[in-house]
């Protein structure tokens, strides 16, 4: 994740130029985030082990309109990484993956302050997807199998950051999604926070 944050910040600078004036007009923009995602899951007593942790990365396309505090509307995709958890019961170890995704539709906001220092914030419609893979392994052999169920949940978030330019910024935000899904057969309903890096670029 380190790797990927400092050459987001090495593109940032390397675009860069000697002033860095604030927005000050109508524009389309896209950004690109990568970052670290937790699950909020309950947790399972036992021998359990469970990873909430991964590797988040998002993509977002979107029109600002510049006022006292700047007010737009944006689409994307995000990838939330995925969650892992194995339990040992007995001699059997039952094993699953879940990898949340999904596309998003809402509103955005950005507050300038200091010429070229922003806080910003956004939410709205998230349609998720989650992936689940599993394994049940005993004695006598193994069983394994996938399964997907979509659904509507939402997200929020902040953020603060610096423009470079009247196009180029680079920013921290701090996204919590609300992923929502179920079947007859399989549910999700799982709160995920993600910290990421964002560059952004207006046209």
């Amino acid at each position: 994740m380190i790797k990927y944050a400092m050459s987001l910040a090495a593109l940032a600078f390397a675009g860069a130029c000697s002033s860095a004036p604030a927005q000050d007009r109508n524009a389309l923009f896209v950004s690109a985030g990568v970052g670290h995602a937790d699950y909020h899951v309950d947790e399972v007593a036992g021998n359990y082990y469970q990873d909430t942790t991964g590797t988040a990365a998002a993509l977002r396309l979107g029109y600002l309109w510049h006022g006292p505090v700047d007010f737009g509307v944006e689409a994307g995709y995000v990838d939330l990484g995925e969650l892992k958890t194995s339990l040992i019961s007995g001699a059997v170890l039952e094993e699953a993956k879940v990898n949340a995704k999904g596309w998003l539709l809402g509103a955005t906001g950005k507050y300038h302050f200091a010429d070229a220092w922003f806080v910003s914030a956004r939410g709205g419609w998230l349609h998720a997807s989650s992936d689940v893979d599993y394994r049940v392994s005993t004695p006598v052999g193994s069983m394994s199998g996938s399964s997907s169920v979509d659904g509507d949940g939402w997200y929020t978030g902040i953020g603060a950051g610096y423009d470079f330019s009247s196009h180029l910024s680079l920013g921290l935000n701090y996204d919590n999604y609300h992923v929502k899904a179920s079947t007859d057969d399989v549910s999700a309903d799982a709160n995920v926070g993600t910290w990421m890096v964002t560059a952004e670029y207006r046209f």
